[in-house]
């Protein structure tokens, strides 16, 4: 909700603004034009990407930013400083700026439109190179144009609300984000008002029947009804709201509130007809686990005896926490978004005091009593692990719920977590009652870091790239093209209220002028075709001559498609052909830099189409130089780069059962660091991979942990080795298995390796996320 928020604010920048400072702020929120950056990745020691250097070559071919590249050279070292710096929005390096161009755009815009152009322009230098900042330059420009704290908006008063603006038919929805209850808001209200509350689940044909009972008493007697997770039957609300619509003469005083997670099913007919809160959870463990101790746990509850009951409750209110916490940093923490929610944790609480009720009415227990073994196990399989659907989010659950619960737990100084170098982090408190654990988390410190979750400690640099991207793609993908509008069926291209129609190329808008150099630019990257292999009886029988065949034959049919659609529009935008209603949705949908669904042919990581075709481009030339090679395994595959890298394994796993005669169930994968030995035919070559997480050692073959996030592996070795079934994907004691996915979006596990962990707990590896990563931008 934050970052929708700066998205609104910035478009209402732009509003305000009108043709002021347009220029800058589409310099700010547009995708780069270049296609093959001529700046070296050695300007800058190789700290920052191809997509980064683009964007900065984009900057230098404005008048504004001409001096740019000079002043890095000259002052290398200052900029290689503010590329690490703690506060780089506040260190960006001068001197590099242009005075005349300064005075005259200052002379244009005057002196509160220039401040803006200003921060503007700070705000380029940092997408570019400090993308995990932008927001906070973004939060600037919208202060100076709307003014100081407008992005602060003052707590809504639910109950002022209720009483004086809604109506009895009216309903009132609390949205929220998944994993937050917001009927608690509601209970909370009843309780202050003195008011009664019939509270009813939704998502059951009982449920259904139960709240049409509920709101035909409360219409009668004026109180309130509240209707649980909404979301779950949108089909069922359209049946609501032509109940509420046919109610007569309703109780002045009755209240229908409907709690909902965001979901676009939901009818928007209701929603415009109701009053709406939305309800976001507050980030980070200690605004969960004060959360949890005022709304899930009670005193009277945690205090009951035994006394080590308490500490239970603590520790699974952390868990829970740790979990939602690791949410925000998806893919790293989990994989993918799931639906960990509160009532998971009343289950969970519900659990554990009935085992420890089992125990009998003692004052105290021995810890070693506590069936630890069933308390993880119903956590790991049925109420958190039942939602998890990849096995390695399943191994970061295990590890976090095998490390809190155990009877080590009851030790003085438990770690609640452990830094990279092993030494302990917070400790639990040592405390026996609700207001003492409660009084210790007020305590903690407000700044918390991604340690405390288990992750590394630098992923908060990556989550704000994330969510500068965000902002910045979807601020671009609601810019309206709708007042330069293009019409069908004409050779001609017009501009509402700009008078007589001209010609495409005379007096074009701009957004089809832009459309046409950057297609005239894909056009001229993208070859005319590329070579094919030649099927012989000897080759067919090849698994990789088939794979390749495959590959280059899908690439080839791409590329046909892809010159082809490309040429209709830039005919069009050069005036030689006609729009069509077809043509002109694929061209907003290029302008908009999107990549048609007809073209998505493979799967990719999410990127402009832009990059897309240069990415494309890069794989085409990959395919020409193993077509010219007899034995294209051993001089380096690009496994990312393949379309169908899941397919490469099979065909190699069959390539080596097929030559030594061995059953493909047999079979095990084995991958090493490669260190120049020459390959056999047993061996395969992978290149342009990453490891993030952890550094795997060249030498020593092992993971050890490191400062960065990601580093660039060298050249790997894929060997398919004969194991005894039985002992096939087995580990040793000092091995981890290892992820290989096809991007960093984490959502394609292509396979699983084996490598050596040393000394480091595998919890603490798996937590971290540990992945290799196949295709990188």
């Amino acid at each position: 909700l934050s970052q929708d928020k700066i998205i609104f604010a910035l478009r209402l920048v732009q509003i305000k603004l009108g043709r002021l400072c347009e220029e800058e702020i589409s310099l700010l929120i547009k995708e780069p034009t270049v296609i093959k950056t001529t700046i070296s990745p050695a300007i800058f020691n190789e700290k920052i990407t191809s997509s980064q250097l683009k964007l900065l070559e984009e900057l230098t071919q404005q008048e504004r930013y001409a001096g740019l590249i000079e002043h890095i050279s000259s002052t290398n070292e200052i900029w290689l400083n503010f590329l690490d710096a703690a506060a780089p929005d506040q260190n960006i390096p001068k001197g590099w700026e242009s005075a005349a161009y300064e005075k005259q755009r200052a002379t244009e815009l005057g002196p509160g439109t220039t401040e803006v152009s200003l921060v503007c322009r700070d705000a380029a230098i940092i997408r570019a190179l400090r993308p995990d900042k932008f927001l906070i330059l973004a939060t600037r420009i919208v202060d100076k144009v709307l003014g100081d704290g407008f992005m602060n908006v003052p707590p809504v008063d639910m109950g002022l609300v209720v009483e004086r603006e809604t109506t009895s038919k009216s309903p009132i929805v609390l949205c929220s984000a998944p994993g937050f209850d917001a009927s608690f808001k509601v209970e909370q209200l009843t309780k202050s008002t003195n008011k009664k509350l019939t509270s009813v689940a939704i998502g059951s044909a009982e449920g259904y029947d139960l709240a049409d009972k509920a709101i035909a008493a409360a219409v009668k007697s004026g109180s309130w009804v509240l209707l649980k997770n909404v979301h779950l039957a949108p089909q069922w609300l359209s049946e609501l709201e032509k109940k509420i619509h046919r109610l007569q003469n309703p109780h002045e005083q009755f209240r229908l509130f409907l709690t909902m997670e965001f979901n676009p099913k939901v009818p928007s007919t209701l929603l415009r007809q109701s009053y709406k809160f939305v309800f976001e959870p507050p980030d980070g463990i200690k605004a969960s686990m004060v959360r949890t101790f005022k709304t899930v746990f009670t005193q009277a509850r945690t205090d009951k005896n035994p006394v080590e009951r308490a500490r239970l409750h603590f520790l699974l209110a952390w868990l829970h926490s740790v979990i939602q916490e690791r949410m925000r940093y998806t893919p790293i923490g989990w994989t993918k978004t799931y639906e960990f929610n509160e009532a998971d944790h009343r289950c969970a609480l519900d659990l554990v005091d009935e085992y420890i009720d089992g125990l009998g009415d003692k004052s105290n227990i021995d810890p070693a009593k506590i069936p630890w073994e069933a308390i993880r196990t119903v956590l790991t399989q049925n109420l958190y692990g039942g939602k998890i659907d990849n096995e390695y989010d399943n191994k970061i659950l295990i590890s976090l719920v095998e490390g809190f619960f155990n009877q080590n737990a009851y030790d003085r100084e438990f770690p609640l977590f452990r830094h990279s170098d092993g030494s302990a982090g917070l400790t639990i408190p040592d405390a026996t009652k609700y207001h003492q654990f409660y009084e210790w988390i007020e305590k903690l410190p407000a700044i918390e870091s991604p340690a405390w979750s288990g992750l590394p400690t630098n992923v908060e640099k990556i989550l704000r790239e994330q969510q500068s991207r965000h902002v910045i793609t979807k601020l671009w993908s609601i810019q309206d093209v709708n007042d330069e509008e293009v019409s069908t069926g004409d050779l001609v291209v017009t501009q509402k209220g700009k008078g007589k129609d001209k010609k495409a190329g005379e007096g074009q808008v701009r957004w089809i002028r832009e459309l046409r150099e950057s297609i005239a630019a894909y056009i001229e990257l993208l070859p005319q075709s590329f070579g094919k292999l030649e099927r012989t009886a000897e080759s067919i029988s090849d698994p990789l001559f088939r794979f390749l065949e495959r590959e280059v034959n899908v690439a080839s049919s791409l590329l046909d498609t892809l010159r082809a659609r490309l040429t209709e529009v830039q005919n069009v935008c050069e005036g030689k052909a006609n729009f069509t209603s077809d043509l002109k949705k694929l061209a907003q949908e290029l302008h908009a830099r999107g990549v048609p669904a007809a073209w998505k042919r493979y799967v990719a990581a999410v990127m402009p189409v832009n990059e897309w075709i240069i990415d494309f481009r890069k794989r085409i030339d990959h395919f020409i130089k193993y077509l010219g090679s007899k034995q294209y395994q051993k001089i380096g595959v690009w496994m990312g780069g393949l379309l169908f890298p899941e397919a490469y394994l099979t065909a190699t796993r069959q390539y080596v059962a097929q030559n030594h005669k061995w059953s493909l169930e047999e079979l095990e994968a084995s991958v090493t660091i490669h260190q120049g030995e020459e390959l056999d035919d047993d061996s395969f070559l992978l290149t342009g991979m990453a490891m993030e997480g952890a550094r795997w050692n060249e030498m020593t073959q092992t993971l050890e942990l490191n400062i960065e996030l990601s580093i660039n592996l060298p050249p790997l070795v894929l060997r398919w080795v004969q194991v005894d079934r039985d002992k096939k994907n087995s580990l040793k004691e000092d091995e981890i298995f290892v992820p290989v996915y096809l991007n960093k979006s984490r959502k394609n596990l292509i396979f699983s390796i084996k490598i050596k962990s040393g000394k480091i707990d595998k919890n603490l590896l798996y937590q971290r996320g540990v992945a290799i990563i196949a295709w990188q931008s």
